[in-house]
């Protein structure tokens, strides 16, 4: 609010006709003292008064955008409202030529005190008004000035001017409280203004300096000023105009009735008329004049009765509080009641707090004790490990000790019946022949995991069985694998051979299949089911494994050959190149031979035992790798154990995918074709993502390891649901099955 506009603007009036000033004005020499308000009288033509062109507005706008109210148009008008001083002295004359009178003293008067007010407000708020800028209350005060009358207005910058006035003297004796200064410390009322105004007048006092500058200086006042100087220049040239008509109109009467007195009648019917008119003009501003009057004074009634209750209200107030005082100790007990139940909340919460803390420490303890735990159990676990791992490698030896001895008798009590056969086999020099298909160490390993077997079955542990029935059944794909690397038989039998081979293949694969459906039965029943019904699918396989030694004969291991063969096709200690050489695969891991009838059973059963393979290696994997906290490095132990799981399940996928291939082109189904290679693509894939995170440094692993994991898990569960679909023409060829899972 401080220099937007270099001038402050005149007041504004509500009528043409309340003042009518005649002159321009002059400028003030800047001689002038900023605190020597007093300006001596000059002629009526020689006023000061502030400059009309200061804004950049030169097509009669005022600053702010608003347009110049109309000027008059050079003829008296009766006015629209009535602006009420609060002096309230002034406001009507006896008659048409007093009023005229009154309007030009008074309007001489307010210009003398507008001038002189300007004059002093300019150079006492020269410096404030470049200082101050964007202050935003200014624009509050603006829009409540924007409500005032004119004779308001001019009250306002009256009091303004007067508070300066008074705070400069106040200064020039030394500032409030100094000795010697008499200056009152508030305007002094005065009997004509109205009480109100008195007491506004006094709280100007109490405004600071930059509240109180911020007031004089109010940029609307000035824009508002500056365009009521332009329209009052207007308003005086244009009565001037009037006052001289009517002088002149006078001064032609005068002559007139001089000359003779040659009025017609016609003009003293006018001038009557003219007079009924202003008489009764007259009495309507006196009615008005005394239902104003009336107004007022009911209002100051209305405001005494007003001020006459909130007295007494306050009186009875102040009565209560005293007799309140009684109710003191009611609150006190309250307070000192409250403040005990505090204290003891206060305890309650302390006690809870240490038994907390006791708590904590405890559970603390608590966890130690379990990480150890779990440490030592991590530790036994990885004995247990390798103390199997020693017993399958002490397994091997003895298969092959016992094989170069010679020694192929079965030494199972689950196969009494078939002992003497063995016997009479193992002595019979044509059934082991240098030519033979079968290696005499696979089929001692047959007859060892079938004593396994059968000493499982007649202990509690249903997990054991299932364990030894895999080892049975990879001795039996060994088997299998020799007859099949062999390509033909060696006998020169033709045709009938080849029959009779294929015949006795399919059988053992048939009580293969049923030796493992036993085998899941006995463990599912939890030693409910009898054991006998696991020896006679052992008893049955056995038979059908003994017939094809016999057709395609048992060849000897030489003292000194390496068996490249493993005793489990599953171990751990395979690495991810075993299966790099496919022709080599397609010896060692070869299935049981699947032919168009039992095709879809056996690929069904195969994924399922392939299934729980790759379960109990994902889990271990998934802990191993989430024990370890996130951002430490795994230990060497955990970093084998990870590699010795992901290399399980790099080699049971690939066998999934190579026998489901397999078992598609035996088969010639076209509906496992369909639905059942997408899914082994994708666990492909999956196979290839897992053996790239093994690379990768720790947080690669943890990464991508778990979820490429389970999705493995998922994909056969799914490859094994849509087989077992396939086998009961639920899903067939011409559907469609969605690849996402």
């Amino acid at each position: 609010m401080a220099a937007r506009s270099g001038t402050l603007s005149p007041i504004s009036v509500d009528s043409a006709n309340d003042w009518s000033p005649v002159s321009k004005y002059n400028n003030i020499g800047s001689g002038d003292s900023a605190y020597s308000p007093s300006v001596p009288p000059t002629p009526r033509n020689q006023l000061i008064t502030p400059p009309t062109s200061v804004t950049s507005s030169t097509d009669g706008m005022i600053p702010n955008g608003l347009g110049r109210p109309p000027t008059s148009n050079g003829q008296p008008s009766p006015p629209s409202s009535i602006a009420r001083s609060s002096t309230g002295d002034g406001l009507y004359a006896g008659s048409s030529q007093d009023r005229e009178s009154i309007s030009s003293r008074k309007a001489l008067m307010i210009e003398e005190s507008l001038a002189e007010h300007y004059h002093v407000l300019k150079i006492y708020l020269g410096r404030y008004l470049l200082d101050e800028k964007g202050n935003l209350r200014p624009n509050r005060a603006r829009d409540k000035l924007l409500r005032l009358s004119s004779v308001q207005f001019q009250e306002l910058s009256t009091d303004v001017y007067d508070e300066s006035l008074r705070r400069e003297d106040e200064r020039k004796r030394g500032g409030p409280n100094a000795p010697g200064n008499d200056t009152p410390k508030f305007l002094p009322p005065k009997d004509n203004y109205h009480p109100k105004r008195n007491q506004a007048r006094q709280k100007l006092s109490t405004l600071p300096i930059d509240r109180f500058r911020q007031l004089a200086t109010d940029e609307k006042l000035i824009a508002d000023l500056t365009a009521q100087v332009e329209q009052l220049q207007e308003k005086a040239e244009g009565l001037e105009d009037q006052l001289r008509e009517r002088d002149e109109e006078v001064e032609k009467l005068k002559n007139a009735e001089n000359n003779g007195g040659n009025a017609t009648e016609g003009d003293k019917a006018e001038f009557a008329e003219l007079r009924e008119d202003l008489e009764r003009r007259l009495d309507e501003a006196q009615s008005s004049s005394d239902s104003l009057r009336s107004e007022l004074e009911k209002t100051r009634n209305d405001a005494s009765e007003t001020e006459r209750e909130l007295r007494s209200q306050l009186e009875e107030v102040q009565r209560g509080g005293n007799l309140g005082g009684s109710g003191d100790n009611d609150w006190e007990q309250r307070y000192k009641q409250l403040e005990r139940e505090l204290e003891e909340q206060q305890q309650v919460t302390d006690e809870v707090r240490r038994e907390a803390s006791q708590f904590l420490q405890e559970m603390r303890a608590l966890s130690e004790r379990s990480n150890a735990s779990l440490e030592k159990e991590e530790g036994l676990v990885a004995e247990i490990a390798r103390l199997e791992a020693e017993v399958k490698e002490w397994r091997t030896r003895y298969a092959r000790s016992k094989t170069q001895v010679r020694h192929l008798r079965a030494s199972s009590t689950g196969l009494a019946n078939l002992t003497e056969d063995a016997s009479v086999y193992a002595r019979d020099g044509t059934i082991v022949q240098p030519d033979g298909l079968i290696k005499d160490v696979h089929l001692t390993k047959f007859q060892l995991s079938i004593d396994q077997l059968l000493q499982a079955a007649r202990k509690s542990s249903s997990e054991a069985v299932l364990d030894c029935m895999k080892e049975t059944v990879s001795c039996v794909r060994s088997i299998t694998a020799d007859v099949d690397a062999a390509g033909s038989p060696t006998s020169d039998d033709g045709e009938d051979s080849v029959k009779r081979q294929h015949k006795l293949k399919s059988r053992v694969s048939a009580t293969a299949n049923n030796l493992i459906t036993a085998s899941k039965n006995h463990a599912a029943a939890q030693g409910l089911s009898p054991v006998s019904l696991l020896d006679a699918a052992a008893s049955h396989l056995t038979t059908s494994v003994v017939e094809l030694a016999k057709v395609v004969r048992i060849r000897p291991t030489q003292p000194g050959e390496e068996d490249y063969e493993n005793l489990d096709v599953r171990s751990s200690r395979l690495s991810a190149n075993y299966y790099g050489n496919g022709a080599r695969h397609t010896r060692t891991g070869s299935n049981l031979s699947i032919d168009s009838a039992s095709g879809l059973e056996e690929i069904k059963n195969y994924l399922e035992d392939q299934t729980t393979d790759l379960v109990n290696s994902i889990q271990p994997l998934v802990q191993e790798i989430r024990s370890t906290p996130a951002g430490a490095p795994f230990p060497p132990q955990s970093e084998q154990n990870i590699e010795h799981h992901v290399n399980d399940i790099n080699r049971t996928v690939y066998d999934i995918g190579f026998k489901t291939r397999e078992a598609v082109s035996n088969t010639r189904n076209s509906a496992l074709a369909k639905h059942a290679m997408p899914v082994t693509d994708i666990l492909e894939e999956c196979r290839e993502g897992l053996l790239s995170a093994l690379q990768e440094d720790e947080a690669g692993k943890r990464e991508k390891i778990p979820p490429l994991a389970f999705k493995i898990a998922r994909a056969t569960k799914e490859l094994v649901l849509r087989v077992e679909r396939i086998e009961n023409r639920e899903l067939t060829a011409d559907m469609t099955v969605s690849n996402e899972f």
